[in-house]
């Protein structure tokens, strides 16, 4: 029990990290800067990973409300890329970023629900 326990607390704890990284990601503005800002298309990987990963701990943190964490991360990307698109200086919403945000979480769903019920073969 206490190996089952400790498990759990250290996914919780992996799962808020996640959801940390993710809020600082989409909410900290951008500062002019003279350093290049990547390949194009990073951001778009960057906003997958995020949701793949905190969608992916949250599901498996809560299994059985694995509907209300996809519903929950969906309304997160919405709300970022309004609130980047209208609030944030440095920040632009974009409808790219929100379908990144999509997959990764659709992704991350998938993961969890693999991993909880692996195939049988």
């Amino acid at each position: 029990m206490l190996a089952k326990t400790s498990a759990r607390a250290r996914l919780a704890a992996f799962a808020w990290a996640a959801l940390a990284v993710q809020l600082a990601v989409l909410y900290v503005p951008r500062l002019p800067s003279t350093v290049p800002s990547g390949p194009p298309g990073l951001d778009k990987v960057v906003h997958a990973a995020i949701f793949a990963v905190a969608g992916w701990a949250w599901a498996r943190l809560w299994p059985r409300w694995r509907w209300l964490v996809a519903t929950a991360f969906v309304a997160q990307g919405l709300i970022s890329e309004f609130v980047q698109w209208r609030f944030l200086p440095g920040r632009s919403g974009d409808l790219w970023d929100l379908a990144s945000d999509l997959v990764g979480l659709a992704l991350g769903l998938w993961l969890a629900w693999r991993w909880r019920f692996p195939p049988t073969d």
